[in-house]
């Protein structure tokens, strides 16, 4: 069933579009650890539905969507690392990048070879 968007989730997928567009020129021209994502709005857990629409209606690769998607987390004081994994080329390579969820197992098929930790912003001075 469809509803009608809050404000909070039209801002949300706003910032999220612009950001993809920004991470994935970035990572075409830096390290994956090097690429800074544009400071998401604080909108509130609710909008996250925003940002995950946004993510899909823009094509983002599972890479983008997941430096995306652990911004805004950061942003609402949650801890995602980004994890990126592949296939056995046996298998037929891939690889594959996505947030993991603190207290979930999921089974990918895929075998973690790096890591990027979540980098939760430092408290602002008053």
């Amino acid at each position: 069933m469809w509803r009608r968007p809050t404000k909070a989730q039209i801002r949300s997928a706003l910032w999220a579009a612009r950001a993809r567009f920004l991470v994935a020129r970035r990572l075409r021209e830096q390290e994956i650890a090097e690429v800074s994502v544009p400071e998401a709005p604080k909108l509130g857990l609710d909008a996250t539905r925003g940002v995950n629409v946004a993510l899909r209606l823009t094509g983002a690769t599972c890479l983008q969507r997941s430096v995306v998607l652990q911004q805004w987390y950061a942003r609402h004081g949650v801890a995602r690392d980004v994890v990126i994994g592949v296939t056995s080329p046996r298998a037929g390579f891939k690889a594959h990048a996505w947030i993991e969820q603190p207290g979930e197992t999921i089974e990918t098929g895929f075998t973690e070879i790096t890591r990027l930790p979540a980098r939760l912003p430092a408290p602002k001075s008053t």
